[in-house]
């Protein structure tokens, strides 16, 4: 161990800002795991005969554990990086007040499925009063490798093992979002993978709806920015930040604007709105803004502390805007109605 932490400090002094600090969110995915009885989502050791030794929580990850996600890789981040000769202080003092900002949303890293619509919603729900206790109250152990999903909006519990978590690539930072990642990419596959979401059962039905109302059991508040004044929609993402309601905004398709500096067709978590200052601020669930480089076809999209058309990213995701730029780049929003409806089918 000590040998590993002598070259990762040595590697750290010679990176870049972003090497840097992609490095740093690496080693806090892995080091912020729970302990073994609480690990059983691929990474750590199991026992995949279903049977197991060790004696572990009926509830394995604690509202607690999950409100602190954010909190916790912002104090490893800031710990870690004190040996970073070559790191600005103010990128990573910036990069540290974003996952405080983000609290629970953090441990929601988007990777592998086209499920922005889950993810987002996820985040969204994990950073709000009580969502954090409805996230614990979602995942049972039944094993120390397998685990049963109880989405407060689907009709039946969903059983998935250590070994499905890995085949389904779920590689959120909190071990949480991977277990219900995989859970939501085995039940409703036609929505979690890409090209297949034109053969769902709910294809006239926006996909962030079905994901706020999987994870909430709640009717899920959904309109078009374009038909509404905006007044109207200043006044929704006020009182929705006022009511502490998780909310989610989705962009338009790729080429339907002149300059895209958002995804195209994604759905991002809505963070907070400054109806004082009419300041929008969002989160892309992959974690991170940049493009990547394999996704030729994607938008430029502005580096951390950058500006570009308006949009300002903050870092870890996160991008803010003035009002009027949000109306330009989103088409949709969505939020939870806090009103119980029927569950949805499995």
């Amino acid at each position: 161990m000590n040998n590993l932490l002598k070259v990762i400090d040595n590697r750290l002094c010679v990176c870049s800002w972003p090497q840097a600090s992609i490095i740093l969110v690496t080693l806090l995915m892995f080091f912020s795991r729970p302990i073994l009885a609480q690990d059983t989502t691929g990474i750590g050791q199991s026992n995949l005969t279903g049977q197991s030794e060790l004696s572990f929580p009926r509830h394995p990850y604690s509202a607690q554990f999950i409100a602190r996600g954010g909190e916790t890789m912002a104090g490893l981040l800031r710990n870690a990086a004190h040996k970073l000769n070559s790191v600005d202080s103010v990128k990573l003092e910036t990069t540290v007040n974003v996952l405080l900002l983000s609290g629970a949303a953090a441990g929601v890293a988007q990777t592998g499925h086209a499920d922005c619509w889950f993810e987002s919603a996820l985040a969204a729900l994990a950073r709000i009063p009580g969502g954090p206790q409805s996230i614990a109250d979602m995942i049972t152990q039944e094993s120390s490798s397998s685990y049963l999903v109880n989405f407060p909006g689907a009709s039946k519990p969903i059983y998935i093992t250590a070994l499905e978590v890995a085949q389904y690539s779920a590689k959120d930072s909190g071990p949480w979002a991977r277990v219900l990642q995989a859970a939501a990419t085995k039940n409703w596959p036609n929505l979690c993978t890409d090209g297949m979401q034109k053969f769902s059962p709910y294809r006239n039905t926006q996909s962030i709806v079905i994901g706020m109302e999987i994870l909430t059991g709640h009717q899920a508040n959904f309109i078009d920015i374009t038909l509404h004044p905006k007044e109207m929609i200043a006044q929704i993402l006020e009182e929705a930040a006022a009511k502490q309601q998780p909310m989610t905004a989705a962009t338009y398709p790729k080429n339907a604007q002149e300059k895209q500096v958002v995804l195209p067709s994604h759905a991002y978590t809505v963070l907070a709105y400054d109806g004082s200052k009419s300041i929008v601020t969002l989160r892309n669930p992959w974690g991170y803004n940049s493009t990547p480089d394999n996704k030729l076809d994607y938008p430029k999209l502005p580096e951390t502390g950058q500006e570009v058309a308006g949009i300002v990213d903050l870092g870890a995701g996160v991008i803010q805007m003035a009002f009027p730029v949000f109306l330009q780049h989103f088409h949709f929003i969505c939020w939870d109605s806090f009103k119980t409806i029927p569950k949805i089918s499995n």
